[in-house]
């Protein structure tokens, strides 16, 4: 992006901040305030395609928290995720439903007040467990509760996104797989083709399997209505989809596939996997033949 596109939308955040930050200071030698509430997003903690400058804005309010309350100073960060009934998402329900398709669960605006109140309530608070990082309770983060990829589950999707797979998030990952009486243990990315080469008769049946079935749980429709033939236009391919299936591929497969390829009016499902097959072939010239193995 153009520097002038980053500090469009870095500069509100980090500068204003900043400012307030030096123009109450005299005031805060002397007196505490009662809170000092910045409203940061869940983006600045696991990122989000083509938003750079949104995810490094909202990441300095995170640190800029902690930075204050390391002096003493009153300081919360709200990182939201994403709030439905008002606002942006409710004007533009084309994005609420590529999250809702992630399984990020929604907030309404009931539940952000009382979050919001708990923040306010919170500046002074030391949390219990939090002796070794005393800082860790200036920022809440919010929208990476399983409660929508519990439902997504229930309907028989996948139900998972790449921020579970950060070692970070490994406490999220275990509460969700345990409640559902197993712990499920993902396959890593080469294991996943191992696996679907162990089931099918060839690299491109396997193929098959594993890109229509990760298209399926993309866009939440059923394995039957995935037509090989029809574009990826047709069932609603933007940008944040095409983002998030082309890193899928690439960590799954290896294969780098161009970003505007995917959001091709032209492209089918079958021509991408043709178009993969191709590709392994050069990396794996015996990937065609029965029986191979990685």
């Amino acid at each position: 992006m153009s520097a002038a596109s980053w500090h469009t939308v870095i500069d509100p955040k980090l500068r204003g901040s900043w400012n307030i930050h030096r123009a109450i200071a005299d005031r805060e030698a002397t007196e505490r305030l009662d809170f000092f509430l910045m409203t940061s997003s869940v983006s600045g903690s696991v990122g989000t395609a083509t938003e750079g400058n949104y995810c490094a804005a909202n990441f300095f309010l995170d640190a800029f928290a902690r930075y204050r309350k390391s002096l003493g100073l009153s300081a919360t960060s709200l990182g939201l995720g994403m709030i439905s009934e008002v606002g942006y998402l409710h004007e533009n329900p084309e994005i609420e439903a590529l999250l809702l398709r992630k399984g990020i669960q929604a907030i309404n605006e009931d539940e952000l007040i009382q979050i919001v109140d708990l923040a306010l309530n919170n500046q002074a608070l030391i949390i219990p467990g939090f002796y070794q990082d005393p800082q860790a309770s200036s920022h809440f983060l919010t929208g990476l509760e399983p409660l929508g990829l519990k439902e997504l589950r229930k309907r028989g999707f996948e139900g998972n996104h790449m921020t579970l797979r950060d070692s970070r998030a490994s406490l999220l990952a275990r509460a969700l797989d345990d409640s559902a009486g197993t712990l499920q243990k993902r396959p890593s990315a080469s294991a996943e083709l191992t696996t679907a080469l162990a089931k099918e008769n060839s690299m491109h049946d396997a193929l098959v399997s594993m890109i229509c079935g990760r298209f399926s749980n993309l866009i939440l429709a059923s394995l039957a209505k995935i037509e090989l033939h029809k574009p990826l236009a047709a069932y609603g391919m933007d940008s944040m989809l095409a983002a998030e299936f082309r890193t899928w591929i690439y960590h799954a497969l290896k294969i780098d596939i161009p970003f505007l390829e995917l959001l091709s009016e032209t492209v089918t499902l079958g021509s991408l996997i043709d178009d993969v097959e191709k590709r392994m072939e050069i990396i794996l010239p015996n990937s065609g033949n029965e029986g191979s193995s990685i």
